[in-house]
């Protein structure tokens, strides 16, 4: 049985500036109601008042309250690090993929701090590296499907402690803050220390900020 609260919830599920909103205190109960109220009623095909919307709202912000990280330890293992002049390719797998993943593994310079991060998928792969690799893995990947590519990107790579990766909420905490600020994350790349946000270079200098404050 369809109740007020499940459409409530639903519909508040379906925008995430307004759930964030909500969770933040910031919405007025009252005129969120209002603007619910009519699909409330064209489901629920009986007279509601406006009242139960709000109720309803109420109780939907304190199970978003109760869901939500509250606090974290931020130890002083954290640190974060910005690298731009990066691009970022996407490819099909393929069954010759793996060959050519061996030769751009050993094109890029580790020892001078330059960038190679790989996420394989069931289907497709990502890579994302330094600009000055640009032409070169791109010759080596000539044969293979290149599906996405993005010439002007930037990494933040977040160092922490395990326990901190560990703590359930802690990925949403720090992708809540980017969807807040209305910065497209492109690539997550995680390790059990180290979590890497590939984001648009126009975005960087701003995502940093907000991650330093975040942890602040």
């Amino acid at each position: 049985m369809v109740t007020i609260s499940h459409i409530v919830e639903r519909e508040i599920t379906k925008m995430p500036y307004l759930q964030e909103a909500l969770l933040r205190g910031l919405i007025n109960y009252g005129a969120l109601a209002d603007d619910l109220l009519p699909k409330v009623k064209e489901e629920i095909k009986k007279p509601v008042k406006h009242s139960a919307v709000m109720m309803a709202l109420r109780r939907l912000s304190e199970k978003l309250e109760s869901g939500s990280p509250k606090s974290f330890k931020f130890s002083q293992e954290i640190a974060l690090t910005l690298k731009s002049g990066l691009f970022n390719l996407a490819y099909r797998k393929s069954s010759s993929i793996h060959r050519s993943l061996q030769k751009i593994y050993e094109t890029v310079d580790y020892s001078s701090g330059d960038v190679l991060a790989i996420n394989l998928g069931n289907h497709e792969i990502t890579i994302v590296s330094n600009s000055k690799y640009y032409s070169r893995l791109k010759e080596i990947m000539k044969s293979e499907k290149l599906i996405q590519e993005s010439r002007k990107v930037a990494a933040i790579s977040l160092s922490l402690s395990i326990d901190l990766m560990d703590t359930p909420g802690f990925f949403y905490l720090v992708t809540r803050q980017m969807t807040w600020e209305n910065i497209n994350i492109r690539e997550v790349v995680s390790t059990p220390k180290e979590l890497i946000l590939v984001v648009d270079e126009k975005d960087a200098t701003r995502a940093y900020t907000v991650l330093k404050e975040l942890f602040a």
